[in-house]
């Protein structure tokens, strides 16, 4: 029932709106060769987190941090669908390519950030008159209402840093010793993204990351992890919440012990 409960809070606002606006490649910028995290998984996680975090009687204010950002399509659609439980996004990526892209969809929770965007899809109905860049206009317009009413709330909080996520002297010092009570990933694999960097090859990234996440989290961290499905891995240093498969997708969510 809480969960249910939990669901109906932070999901009312958000059924009144068209996921379609935040499709990758329209209003939200896209990578070359990156796919897009399928936004209604990204929700499920989100909410199991916040019925986690709400059972146990901890906060539900949330810094968000995605050690394998790419574009970082994943936060700015999870920071977008949920501006009140998440005050700050963290993204990291050993691609300066991908930070580039990045760095412009973080732009897009600020208004001035959004203008631009709106500005860029203008001149494109200007000048190709396609229906296609009418309607991505005025999904950007949709957008915008919603980050000048989030302001009110409080202000984007989110920064970018190239860091290999196996490698935790990396991320020590790109975060200055601040702490993130939340990570939300999907690890690289398949034909089209794949791990980057130099692992030893008796131990899985997977499992490299894990480890050099827990210097930077708090001491009530979660971390949620996407992987191929059935894909198998040791997690020394947390216990697990839960596992569960959609698609060809698996979910284990974690959390500090």
């Amino acid at each position: 029932m809480l969960h249910k409960a939990i669901f109906e809070i932070i999901g009312s606002e958000r059924n009144r709106l068209d996921f379609s606006i935040l499709a990758s490649g329209q209003v939200i910028y896209s990578a070359p060769g990156r796919t897009a995290f399928p936004v209604r998984l990204a929700v499920d996680i989100f909410q199991k987190v916040v019925h986690y975090r709400t059972k146990k009687g901890g906060s539900t204010s949330f810094t968000l941090y995605d050690p394998c950002c790419g574009s970082g399509y994943l936060l700015v659609t999870l920071a977008f669908l949920n501006w009140k439980y998440i005050t700050k996004i963290i993204g990291s990526d050993i691609d300066p390519n991908a930070l580039q892209i990045a760095q412009h969809n973080f732009s897009l929770l600020t208004p001035d950030g959004i203008n631009l965007r709106i500005e860029q899809l203008s001149q494109l109905v200007s000048s190709y008159g396609k229906s296609s860049h009418s309607e991505t206009l005025e999904n950007a317009r949709l957008f915008s209402e919603k980050v000048n009413n989030f302001q009110g709330e409080h202000n984007f909080d989110g920064y970018l840093f190239q860091a290999d996520a196996t490698k935790s002297e990396d991320l020590i010092k790109n975060l200055e010793g601040q702490k993130v009570n939340l990570v939300i990933t999907d690890i690289p694999y398949g034909n089209r993204t794949s791990w980057m960097g130099e692992t030893p090859e008796n131990l899985p990234s997977i499992e490299l990351m894990l480890s050099s996440l827990l210097p930077i989290l708090s001491k009530d961290g979660i971390v949620a992890l996407v992987s191929p499905k059935r894909q198998s891995f040791n997690y020394s240093g947390y216990k697990r919440l839960t596992k569960y498969l959609i698609g060809k997708r698996q979910v284990t969510i974690l959390e500090v012990s």
